[in-house]
């Protein structure tokens, strides 16, 4: 019985190694990518476990917070164009 709960607590340790190791690949890659493209590369990792986000970015300009922002605008532009569209298409019609 021992045995057996020693090789799950074991089973787990790999587990754990394995998802940092691979996050931690996931990581080095975006960098390497956005050092070779020139793309601004944001990594958000959401632990629920902990119930945490970890954030890794390649330039400030594309921190969360800003890429929220930047979503934030680009949904305000397109309302703004398709109530604009929707103006036109009515006025055209009566």
């Amino acid at each position: 019985m021992n045995q057996m709960n020693q090789l799950s607590v074991r089973d787990k340790r790999l587990m754990a190694n394995y998802k940092w190791r691979r996050i931690n690949t996931l990581i080095k890659k975006s960098i390497e990518i956005s050092e070779h493209t020139d793309f601004q590369i944001n990594v958000v990792v959401f632990k629920p476990q902990f119930n945490k986000l970890v954030e890794n970015y390649t330039n400030k300009q594309v921190s969360l917070q800003r890429v929220i922002k930047m979503l934030d605008q680009e949904a305000a532009q397109s309302a703004a164009g398709s109530s604009r569209e929707n103006d036109g298409t009515q006025s055209s019609d009566g």
